[in-house]
């Protein structure tokens, strides 16, 4: 275990400098120290690592998310496990797999609430409206650009046939 933190650790330095496939190769490692000495919090903690990371090499960044998933889900850790699940479900809104992300960011919300984080209930909320928004995408646009101002963009959206929340609604480039 403590061979497997170090080499987590020491991941972390390159992975702070932008230097991410060495970060890559400390993970990888540590990921395989951990199997061997069935470390599941661990296992879930460094694939949601590599899932983060997989941006950046030809790893599927979904397999690692739900490897992520599965040890935390087998640790009992909910907060790992609700940061698995929604960056599971943000990826999949990302390639075009609404249907199959929905269930997954209601798990995250439903586990955030529990927990409460109220970060992680912020995150999940925003992400169920940004797949709300997708199915009617046309219609937003042009709700949107049919406003006046931000204001009236947002009331807009918030009326029927939308009904976005009020968070939903004021989404803004960060």
């Amino acid at each position: 275990r403590t061979a497997g933190m170090a080499l987590h650790r020491q991941g972390d330095v390159p992975h702070d400098l932008l230097e991410f496939q060495a970060a890559h190769d400390f993970y990888r490692r540590a990921l395989s120290l951990y199997e061997l000495s069935g470390e599941t919090k661990l296992i879930g903690v460094v694939a949601n690592d590599l899932g983060i990371l997989s941006r950046v090499n030809s790893d599927d960044p979904v397999l690692w998310f739900r490897y992520a998933v599965e040890a935390r889900r087998d640790a009992g850790d909910a907060r790992g496990l609700r940061t698995s699940l929604g960056n599971l479900g943000a990826r999949m809104l990302v390639r075009g797999q609404h249907k199959q992300s929905l269930p997954i960011l209601e798990e995250s919300l439903a586990l955030a609430r529990e927990g409460g984080d109220l970060e992680g209930q912020r995150k999940a909320h925003i992400n169920e409206g940004l797949l709300k928004a997708i199915n009617v995408i046309d219609d937003v646009i042009a709700t949107i650009r049919a406003s006046e101002d931000r204001a009236d963009a947002r009331n807009r959206l918030m009326a029927a046939p939308f009904e976005f929340t009020e968070i939903q609604a004021n989404v803004k480039k960060e």
